[in-house]
């Protein structure tokens, strides 16, 4: 629980040798330092120990590895086959705990390498391994596993109950990634079901595990991901702390796929609050950092992101040419879009009813629902957009269900989701704009949001 120690004390003893000639020590270090979030470091010492280790490395060290290479953007295909190793050597040596983390990893390697059958069928085999347990660790990490799937599939309700039982069984422990990993995959999947309070604990919770334990990579995703739910809320200037926090937690952490997370949303909030020149700095940064994560999700969020900020500044052409990008991905990754299937259905609505009109659109809208978006934020965005159509084309109920829409969004206090809406000229009410009054700020005013008396930039 306190791996900044341990890097002191390690590094102690082990003063007079270099890396690798002691693999006892050599571990240790780079296990801290993964530990701390700096994966960069870690994979490096990791390495060499692995391949020094005689008579062969541990399931630990390997699955320390996979995961210090995962995390740091190092994403080539022996990730996956160094998880699997990891595996295999657990399961030979019969460690029940380290056969229920390595699952965890490998459920979630599968998935951010686009192998929905894997992810699958390693959360199948993290759920049998769950119910055949009696320890309360081995059940409450394998559980992890199973709730990260049900969260990345969208299935919010069923991932909080596995991520609730898993937070249970993880709570009675000494605090660490696992446990953290369990609060925040809780505050994503309440984020979803539109239970903002539990929401927020959960996550402001993961973040003191994450300061807690030194976890630099946790405290960038947790922090992230708050800061995502104050946007949605329209809390800027909070927003803004978390990711400003975030991003500098990335640095050190070097996880470059969190890193362009956190630039895609400081691009969101620069558009809400009509800072252009912001957003094109960060979406510029978010770039560089999803292409050294290799990673065709990390570019799809970016490239989603580089859509919107085209339509902003009103440069439609060129937000088409980047979503038939985005299309061309996807043909060659037919898997689960995760947490970008909302934004994404929003942009190829936008795209297709600009292209093509209305009838086109609804032949998307029938094969695709808002109601089947399990997310509210989502559904809702999805919603609002449709409805802007439906006027925007002249049909008959469009207002009545504008207006409806807008407010329903208002009711949860999405005020963000709403202001975004309006900055990209889709909102399905008239509302003019005003010279030198942003998107936050207006819709803040309009509608009482949080913040409406004072000036969100702040």
């Amino acid at each position: 629980g306190a791996p900044r120690e341990a890097e002191t004390a390690i590094m102690a003893a082990g003063k007079a040798v270099v890396v690798g000639d002691s693999q006892e020590l050599s571990f240790l270090l780079g296990k801290s330092l993964a530990l701390q979030g700096d994966f960069r470091s870690a994979a490096t010492i990791l390495e060499v120990t692995v391949k020094k280790s005689e008579p062969a490395p541990s399931g630990e060290m390997l699955r320390l590895l996979s995961e210090s290479l995962l995390r740091s953007g190092l994403t080539e295909g022996r990730v996956l086959t160094l998880a699997h190793r990891a595996l295999r050597e657990a399961t030979e040596s019969e460690d029940d705990l380290e056969i229920a983390s390595t699952l965890q990893l490998v459920t979630e390697i599968a998935f951010a390498l686009g192998n929905d059958a894997l992810t699958e069928s390693a959360a199948r085999y993290a759920n049998e391994f769950a119910v055949g347990s009696t320890q309360p660790e081995v059940r409450g990490k394998a559980r992890l596993a199973v709730g990260f799937f049900r969260l990345v599939i969208g299935q919010y309700e069923n991932a909080i109950s596995e991520l609730e039982t898993a937070e249970k069984e993880l709570r009675v422990l000494q605090p660490d990634a696992s446990y953290r990993r369990a609060l925040n995959g809780l505050g994503i999947s309440y984020t979803g079901t539109g239970d903002f309070e539990k929401a927020e604990r959960a996550l402001l919770k993961a973040i003191a595990v994450s300061d807690q334990i030194g976890d630099a990579a946790g405290s960038t995703n947790s922090r992230s991901n708050l800061g995502s739910l104050f946007l949605d809320q329209g809390r800027y200037p909070e927003a803004k702390d978390c990711f400003r926090l975030s991003m500098e937690a990335a640095r050190n952490a070097t996880t470059p796929g969190s890193y362009a997370r956190c630039c895609t949303n400081v691009g969101t909030l620069s558009i809400i609050l009509g800072h252009p020149g912001t957003a094109q700095e960060h979406l510029i940064m978010a770039e560089a950092s999803a292409e050294r994560t290799g990673l065709w999700r990390d570019r799809v969020m970016v490239l989603l992101e580089r859509t919107d900020f085209n339509i902003y500044i009103g440069n439609d052409g060129a937000a088409w040419q980047t979503m038939e990008e985005v299309q061309a991905l996807m043909k060659l990754h037919p898997s689960s879009m995760g947490a970008e299937s909302g934004h994404f259905s929003r942009l190829l609505r936008h795209q297709v009813y600009a292209t093509n009109g209305w009838e086109a659109l609804q032949s998307v809208v029938s094969k695709d629902p808002a109601s089947n978006h399990g997310r509210l934020p989502n559904r809702l965005e999805l919603q609002l957009f449709e409805a802007w159509a439906k006027i925007d084309a002249g049909i008959v109920g469009g207002l009545e269900e504008g207006r409806k829409v807008v407010s329903d969004a208002i009711k949860v206090g999405l005020f963000g989701l709403v202001s975004k809406i309006h900055a990209l000229h889709c909102l399905p009410v008239t509302i003019e704009p005003i010279t030198g009054v942003s998107s936050g700020k207006l819709i803040a005013k309009i509608y009482r949001g949080p913040g409406g008396d004072r000036d969100p930039d702040q």
